[in-house]
């Protein structure tokens, strides 16, 4: 990679790259005030409890930092800490065929907005059906697609995702005990 292609994707991802640590060092002294409290109230087993949830969270963000489109990694890390379901949302595998330099002339955006639609639907399913079950994720990169591949179970039926992704017209198909989902990705226009 050239000196030139490596300041591009510097600057390009500086920005979010600088919010998610400002966001994580908020959260980590919350955290801590957290713990800090339930052991001054003579509640240590909270305490534990609490930075098991985290270690777990920290653990799936690490799984999904793992993906090279920074906005789409950040936007599933966004979408877990705002739904309070990161102890229960895994995503079991990312899987990268791409590096950060592909994304320079990839316009994401059109299927951030797809990928944000799909989460939240599936989030609100999550909330609604009050499961204790977790919602099971593979995620792949592509040099012109993402690939989600999303089990089913209990509160995420077949008929459920079903009507649901063609409500948000989005490309998809089944595998035996999942369904597939594709995001195109589109080159940025020439200017």
């Amino acid at each position: 990679m050239d000196a030139n292609t490596q300041r591009k994707i510097e600057i390009h991802y500086w920005n979010e790259i600088e919010q998610l640590l400002t966001n994580q060092r908020h959260d980590f002294m919350n955290t801590l005030q957290t713990v800090y409290g339930y052991i001054q109230l003579g509640q240590p087993e909270k305490a534990v409890e609490q930075i098991k949830q985290v270690t777990n969270y920290a653990n799936q963000m690490g799984r999904v930092f793992n993906l090279q489109c920074v906005p789409l990694a950040m936007l599933i890390t966004e979408t877990m800490k705002l739904n309070t379901i990161g102890e229960n949302c895994t995503v079991i595998e990312v899987q990268s065929f791409v590096t950060m330099e592909d994304y320079i002339e990839i316009n994401v955006e059109a299927a951030i907005e797809q990928v944000k639609k799909l989460l939240e639907n599936i989030l609100k399913q999550f909330n609604e059906s009050k499961s204790q079950e977790v919602i099971h994720m593979k995620i792949e990169e592509h040099e012109m697609c993402w690939i989600f591949f999303v089990k089913y179970n209990k509160f995420l039926e077949k008929a459920t995702l079903d009507h649901m992704l063609v409500d948000l017209q989005l490309q998809h198909t089944y595998g035996d005990d999942m369904v597939i989902v594709y995001f195109k990705l589109k080159k940025t226009a020439k200017q």
